[in-house]
């Protein structure tokens, strides 16, 4: 193509049609802005693919960090249910008095230990300090 206009080119100079160069010239401006414009078009849409691939990985981290904060809270409900179950037993058994003091003790702290619960949020903040909250 480039030969084919430079062929083009050379010819109209060697006869001295100066009147025809500005068409050529107008056309071949024309044929760049047509080529950036198709780069453009390109660019805009490898960036979008990009994007719709960080957006289904974020998905995913999302999905697996509440499946992690699901089984956390499962786990933290039955420890609070075992907890429930050994105070029901610690007051029944109080007035017990063949039971020593460091049984009761020891009962007394297993129930009132208590365990927080910590949601994870590793994926949010990624999102968040990434500042790729716009693909969500």
């Amino acid at each position: 193509m480039l030969f084919l206009l430079r062929k083009i080119r050379r010819k109209l100079m060697e006869k001295n049609k100066f009147t025809t160069y500005p068409l050529y010239a107008v056309g071949e401006i024309i044929l760049v802005v047509i080529v950036i414009l198709i780069a453009v078009s390109l660019n805009n849409w490898n960036d979008s693919r990009k994007n719709s691939i960080i957006e289904a990985e974020y998905y995913c981290k999302l999905i697996s960090d509440f499946e992690l904060d699901r089984k956390n809270i499962s786990k933290l409900y039955q420890e609070s249910q075992y907890k429930i179950a050994i105070s029901k037993k610690l007051l029944l058994e109080l007035n017990d008095a063949k039971k020593d003091k460091a049984y009761f003790i020891d009962n007394y702290i297993q129930a009132l230990r208590t365990n927080a619960y910590i949601p994870s949020k590793a994926t949010i903040t990624d999102i968040l300090s990434a500042v790729k909250l716009n693909l969500l």
